[in-house]
């Protein structure tokens, strides 16, 4: 055999023998630096959740790059729940929430569309957004019904009853808020009744009726000393 081609064969076998372990090595250090960012961004906002902001984008790009679709939308929908719990910066939070949808849309997770569509629509609620709002929650109530997920359907009327409050429509605020917590009470989840409660007593306020705001506040309270 000609000794340059014997040469030329065994550059080409190296060649691909040393190839395959750089991809493998790629994919581990990408799901090393995502790991990495995911266990500093969580570290940083159990100390303050804003200061976490900056390493939760950075993990989005990353898994952006890596593919990892699923957990770029969970990451922007932490952005957006910061954004909304801790600034009050409702334009910020929709449009993360919008993006992990947009990423949600794209994989088909009804189940997760749902989830986005529910928190999307009081997001829109709190920016003068009615009508959006009311119709995102409508859509997860119906994605909801077609998974029988009756959990999703009593937090959807939560936050429908929130919108439609914020709107200051509060006769029709009152069925969504019953049909809320019929659900939770039916659980005996004191963690939600509570703040359903809560809300009931800002409601019943604007709607004048003393005898329910004491009557829930005397519930709240009994629920407390449980």
């Amino acid at each position: 055999m000609n000794k340059l081609f014997y040469i030329s064969i065994l550059v080409i076998i190296f060649s691909c023998k040393t190839e395959k372990p750089k991809v493998v090595e790629d994919k581990l250090e990408v799901t090393t630096d995502i790991a990495n960012l995911e266990k500093e961004a969580l570290a940083a906002y159990a100390i303050n959740p804003l200061s976490a902001l900056p390493l939760f984008d950075s993990l989005s790009t990353a898994c952006e790059k890596a593919n990892n679709l699923a957990k770029q939308a969970i990451t922007e929908l932490n952005m957006a729940n910061i954004y909304d719990e801790h600034a009050q910066k409702f334009t910020r939070a929709n449009y993360h929430a919008h993006k992990s949808l947009a990423i949600w849309e794209t994989l088909n997770d009804t189940m997760q569309m749902a989830n986005l569509l529910k928190y999307s629509g009081y997001i829109n609620g709190e920016l003068g957004n009615f009508e959006i709002g009311k119709r995102q929650i409508d859509k997860a109530i119906e994605f909801y019904n077609i998974k029988n997920f009756e959990e999703g359907k009593a937090v959807s009327y939560f936050n429908m009853a929130r919108v439609i409050f914020l709107e200051g429509n509060y006769k029709s605020c009152e069925q969504f808020f019953r049909l809320s917590k019929s659900y939770w009470l039916k659980k005996n989840n004191v963690g939600r009744v509570i703040p359903i409660n809560d809300f009931g007593i800002k409601l019943y306020s604007k709607l004048g009726d003393d005898k329910m705001v004491e009557k829930l506040k005397l519930e709240n309270q009994a629920l407390l000393n449980k």
